[in-house]
């Protein structure tokens, strides 16, 4: 009896699959594009109600050269808004950040020991301090930027072109 039931089970499961098959099959060779879709569309209804009631595009026939052809008209953009220059908006790149930093200043005074991060006072009164352990030649005085990484954090070139990446402390 248990054997019955799984059987009528397996195959109640395994029905709709397989005549799903035969119709996916059957819509497949259809030898027009247009015809495929409608078959298509019959079988798998989109999931949007303003998508079902759209009117298939019909295909005019490629011989008739004398078929009207739609002219392009140019659109004119839209009018920015005057927060469309923050930096909250999109059209700034995709990694844009609403806290981009662009500092230029002059280190101040620093701290630097062999095994510790170098800190940096700079001339706007920001505390910097390194990342990771590394003795590199900035020396109070030097003109530096500090901006965004790429992926977060934030850089300290000087004008020579040494970079380190560093947090903000103050």
């Amino acid at each position: 009896m248990r054997h019955a039931v799984l059987a009528f089970l397996a195959l109640a499961w395994a029905t709709p699959v397989a005549v799903a098959a035969d119709e996916t099959e059957r819509c497949a060779s259809l030898p027009t594009p247009a015809e495929r879709i409608v078959c298509y569309d019959r079988q798998f209804p989109p999931e949007h109600p303003s998508a079902a009631t759209a009117v298939p595009p019909t295909a005019a026939p490629p011989s008739s050269p004398a078929s009207p052809v739609a002219e392009l008209v140019p659109v004119a953009p839209a009018p920015q808004s005057p927060q469309a220059d923050d930096n909250n908006s999109w059209t700034h790149g995709l990694f844009a950040k609403p806290d981009q930093i662009n500092v230029a200043s002059t280190i101040k005074a620093m701290h630097r020991r062999d095994t510790q991060n170098m800190i940096f006072l700079l001339a706007n009164d920001e505390i910097w301090m390194q990342d990771s352990v590394r003795s590199l030649p900035f020396k109070v005085g030097d003109t530096v930027r500090i901006k965004n990484g790429t992926f977060g954090g934030y850089f300290l070139t000087s004008d020579s072109g040494t970079k380190t990446r560093v947090r903000r402390i103050k």
